[in-house]
């Protein structure tokens, strides 16, 4: 089976959602995180640091809409977690706490601390 193309997200709609001009769903949210990712993309100290500073605050949105939907996990590296959708497939990638909104912080170690139900 083929797989569907994805549409790309344009840098003036991330922008809207940045500055809360426009609200995105779940999935759009997902596929922003996931388009400026800098991770193995080669960027310039510069870029990267700008594009991670995006992702975090996408990231921060997304873990304060939709809290319930998430799976919050610890990694190997401290300070790090993983976010990926509860039901279904979903990767929200790895965010760095320190670099996510405060509110999301909280979430995040609220999400840390419960038992998540996916758990087993």
């Amino acid at each position: 089976m083929r797989r569907r193309r994805r549409p790309r997200i344009s840098p003036g709609r991330i922008e809207a959602v940045l500055d809360g001009t426009a609200v995105p769903d779940f999935d759009e949210l997902l596929e922003m995180i996931r388009s400026v990712n800098p991770t193995r993309m080669g960027l310039s100290a510069g870029d990267r640091a700008q594009r991670y500073a995006v992702k975090a605050h996408l990231q921060s949105l997304l873990i304060e809409r939709y809290y319930e939907d998430i799976a919050i996990f610890p990694t190997t590296r401290s300070g790090v977690v993983g976010l990926r959708r509860k039901a279904g497939r979903g990767d929200a990638c790895h965010a760095v706490v320190n670099h996510l909104d405060p509110e999301a912080r909280e979430l995040v170690d609220r999400g840390l601390t419960e038992k998540q139900p996916d758990d087993g």
